[in-house]
């Protein structure tokens, strides 16, 4: 029972894994629909580390953007050591990205959200998986990570703190 969300997790034979969630690619592409839905948005990209993870992701965000009425504009890749993205950001905003998903490292993610904050962009709707989904994220202090949406196959349990059940 890896903790994983990988879709590799729900390729044949099922019968000898055991999984709590659905895939990340599930959880990008539900979480698109989400923010199109909720916000009238109409443009995707994507973030990613060239690992198996980010092409996850950027497989979910290419494939699936035409099918539910958004247009994939443009991608970015790094690499697991980077700390600097001005640049990417700036691309993306330039390219006129309305949701960028990301697979990226946490520490990473919360910096790409931070950075567009600081270069004024605003009206962009990140989104990360389960992966990226951590209290600590949204905890980060000055509301950095305000438009930096988390698609799981659970709920917090911060949130349901006040629920008898968790």
């Amino acid at each position: 029972s890896p903790m994983t969300a990988a879709i590799e997790m729900l390729q044949e034979p099922v019968d000898n894994k055991f999984t709590l969630l659905n895939s990340y690619y599930e959880q990008t592409t539900e979480c698109m629909r989400y923010l199109k839905d909720t916000y009238g948005l109409s443009k995707v990209c994507a973030m990613y580390l060239p690992t198996d993870f980010g092409f996850e992701i950027s497989n979910a965000t290419k494939a699936e953007a035409e099918g539910m009425g958004l247009t994939f504009v443009s991608e970015t890749t790094h690499r697991p050591d980077d700390q600097d993205f001005v640049g990417a950001v700036q691309k993306l905003r330039a390219d006129g990205c309305e949701i960028v998903t990301m697979a990226l490292g946490v520490r990473a993610g919360i910096t790409v959200v931070g950075t567009a904050k600081q270069l004024g962009w605003a009206d962009v709707k990140f989104l990360a998986t389960s992966a990226g989904f951590l209290e600590a994220v949204a905890a980060v202090p000055g509301g950095v990570t305000d438009g930096l949406y988390a698609a799981a196959g659970w709920v917090d349990l911060l949130a349901r703190r006040d629920d008898p059940a968790p």
